[in-house]
């Protein structure tokens, strides 16, 4: 049974299962069941937990793997069409093992099949019908490479639960800063990494790097 609306507070162990204490807009809910699957997300999963155990003040690691991604051109495939086995998901992984320590960078490679033409076109600074012309020839040939850094908990990655005032909700801190050591490791190992991808014929054109 599907229940929307819901906050859920905290679980409680109960001795025919479990017990979820929950709320909607203004009333409180309890729901019982034989066992309890929590699925709220990491974040929204550790402040359930947390108040359900009772652990109030207590860090515990967050992680958030550095993601980053790359178009490429593919020299190979210039002017020739897609082949039908080509999709928007990715077709091939790589691992790279940077050499500093045992730390690893992934790689997934995406053909450019499933996005519009139109959210290319704006991007040339060409007329609508030359950038069109450009985009047809050079469409099947671009390889989107995601790359995924390695992440490690350190004391300034963290997640505590507070205990809010009476009638007030807990509050949740979230601190995330990576070291400077680890910021500088990230282009060292996108560089051998595209180096690695250069050989195969793929160009990078640029990397972008979304927010943690």
């Amino acid at each position: 049974t599907y229940l929307p609306g819901r906050f859920v507070v905290r679980f409680e162990d109960t001795e025919r299962g479990v017990r979820v204490v929950c709320r909607t807009a203004d009333l409180e809910e309890i729901h019982e069941a034989r066992a309890l699957v929590l699925a709220a997300g990491a974040i929204g999963s550790a402040r359930i937990a947390l108040a359900s155990l009772g652990r109030y003040d207590v860090p515990v690691p967050i992680l958030c793997n550095p993601y980053e991604y790359v178009p490429t051109l593919h020299f190979g495939m210039l002017g020739r069409s897609n082949g039908e086995r080509r999709h928007g998901m990715a077709q091939l992984t790589s691992m790279l093992r940077t050499g500093e320590g045992t730390r690893l960078l992934q790689a997934q490679v995406f053909s450019y099949r499933s996005l519009l033409t139109f959210k290319l076109m704006k991007e040339i600074p060409l007329g609508y019908r030359s950038s069109l012309q450009a985009l047809r020839l050079i469409m099947s040939s671009f390889a989107i490479l995601g790359l995924h850094h390695e992440d490690r908990p350190t004391p300034e990655k963290r997640l505590v639960l507070r205990r809010g005032p009476v009638d007030h909700p807990d509050t949740l801190e979230i601190r995330y800063r990576p070291s400077d050591d680890e910021t500088a490791a990230q282009p060292r190992g996108r560089r051998r990494l595209l180096s690695a991808f250069r050989s195969l014929g793929c160009l990078p054109l640029s990397a972008v790097g979304p927010a943690h």
